[in-house]
């Protein structure tokens, strides 16, 4: 003879979906504004990198010009010290008076100071360079 079934021995499964036919463009309304709030995301991104780009290219250019600056200062004193060189030559010979060998020094001491200061405005343009491209030294 064949066992029979009880009824409480059957099992049922069953699926439910639901699908809004119509939510007043909600979900259209939030899928905008997550587009939007992307692209001004990406938009702050590259407003960041050209900004960051044009500081780094400010900073270089103005590296360079210390470093000209600088050279052209060291030569000065170079020509500053080689007049005085001379001024002190010539005034061992009685070429020319002590006033002259004094305002040749003079001289000389204004290119030191130029160049000292170019000096430091290298260094200082060489730090700003360092931090705009993030370098920790």
């Amino acid at each position: 003879s064949f066992p029979t079934r009880r009824s409480s021995d059957l099992y049922q499964a069953g699926i439910s979906l639901s699908w809004p036919v119509f939510d007043g463009n909600k979900s259209n309304y939030r899928a905008q504004q997550a587009d939007a709030r992307a692209t001004a995301a990406l938009l702050a991104k590259e407003q960041l990198v050209n900004q960051i780009t044009m500081e780094v290219k400010q900073a270089s250019h103005q590296f360079t010009k210390a470093c000209a600056t600088q050279r052209a200062q060291q030569i000065a004193m170079h020509r500053a010290q080689s007049l005085f060189d001379r001024k002190s030559k010539d005034l061992s010979l009685g070429l020319i008076t002590n006033t002259n060998l004094e305002e040749a020094r003079y001289g000389l001491l204004q290119a030191k100071n130029k160049w000292l200061l170019a000096q430091a405005g290298l260094a200082q343009q060489d730090a700003l360079l360092k931090f705009r491209c993030g370098v920790l030294s």
